[in-house]
């Protein structure tokens, strides 16, 4: 596998992580899985979809973690 490959592969498989249905509202967690190198993603789906999601705000109807929140302050 040439360089640029295995950097498309990494790509794409951060991705996977980050847009899983089961990284809907544990954004947070699912950067912190995507960015371990050894994180399959099928690994990282068991462990989000256990995980609690962030609380919904409902105002607006969008999923928002409290410390990006806090951090727009």
């Amino acid at each position: 596998m040439t360089h640029a490959e295995t950097a498309t592969a990494e790509r794409e498989r951060i991705a996977k992580i980050l847009n899983c249905p089961e990284a809907l509202g544990r954004e947070r967690s699912a950067i912190i899985l995507a960015l371990q190198p050894d994180m399959h993603v099928e690994k990282a789906r068991t462990v989000l979809s256990g995980a609690t999601p962030a609380r919904l705000d409902f105002e607006r109807g969008q999923h928002i973690s409290r410390s990006l929140k806090e951090s727009t302050r």
